[in-house]
């Protein structure tokens, strides 16, 4: 590369191993380096929008690439629903996202960081027709990197609902739907009547009931609870629901670590533990 006063002759380095051939005069050259930050630019611009009036639309059953390029930076997803239903967005790769779904006003309805593979988020939520805006941002706001949002939807028409508490997990068998209702046990529903579930019977837990399973004439509770000195730790008490109206407790079994469900297959039942 040689300059003088008058004049540039050569070649300039620009970006991302791109060149420019220059002759010219010193306008040419600033306008060069104008155009090389130009170039630059364009080439660090962000792939999503980072608010709810600029997100990139996305339907279900759809998937879209997407990047986090700097510390901080935020990607909006905007989902149109024309009806009722259950949508389930979440992402792939080897970065460790931090998702969250809002609703058409921007208000958040769920956040999650680690439910799905490998330190993806994933979100599952019953929602009606309707805006929806999912955020995707990197778990450490210092940190950077690519990952693959997918985005599922299955029609679901409601007819009837429970809600007078927490419902962590459910099994169900015959006209009842068994409820694991953390500090709540485990609640006992008749749903023999869809349209109007009714709750029949109760009863209590030692611990935090996180997953149910029931064969015959026992429901099988997975337990939470926490040990002062071992930390979170896991119980499977067996609950006899011959009565539906009156389940009484029929044994316990201590777990390993951190229950969190339950199977239950001839004389076995398997702790699911994380």
């Amino acid at each position: 590369m040689k300059t003088t006063d008058t004049c540039f002759r050569g070649r300039r380095r620009v970006c991302a191993g791109q060149s420019l051939s220059l002759a010219g005069s010193r306008a040419l050259w600033l306008a060069t380096l104008i155009t090389s930050a130009l170039v630059c630019a364009a080439w660090a611009a962000d792939d999503h929008g980072d608010s709810p009036a600029t997100a990139t639309v996305v339907t279900p059953g759809s998937s879209i690439d997407g990047n986090i390029e700097s510390a901080g930076d935020e990607d909006y997803f905007r989902i149109d629903l024309m009806q009722n239903g259950m949508l389930i967005v979440y992402t792939t790769g080897g970065t460790d996202t931090y998702g969250s779904l809002l609703d058409s006003s921007g208000d958040e309805l769920a956040t999650d960081d680690d439910s799905g593979e490998d330190r993806n988020f994933l979100i599952e939520r019953r929602v009606t027709a309707g805006t929806y805006y999912v955020r995707v941002r990197h778990y450490s706001s210092a940190d950077r990197g690519m990952y693959l949002l997918k985005v599922y939807f299955s029609p679901v028409q409601f007819v009837g609902q429970w809600r007078r508490g927490p419902a962590w997990s459910v099994a169900v068998s015959g006209d009842y739907a068994y409820v694991a209702s953390l500090s709540a046990g485990l609640q006992v529903i008749d749903v023999s009547d869809p349209a109007h579930p009714v709750r029949v019977g109760s009863c209590e837990t030692s611990d935090d009931a996180v997953g149910v399973a029931v064969s015959g004439h026992y429901a099988y509770v997975a337990e939470e609870w926490w040990d002062e000195f071992d930390g979170s730790r896991g119980r499977l008490e067996v609950i006899d629901v011959s009565d539906p109206a009156n389940p009484v407790r029929f044994g316990v079994c201590e777990t390993g670590y951190r229950a969190q469900g339950v199977v239950v297959s001839g004389h076995y039942a398997y702790v699911v533990e994380r």
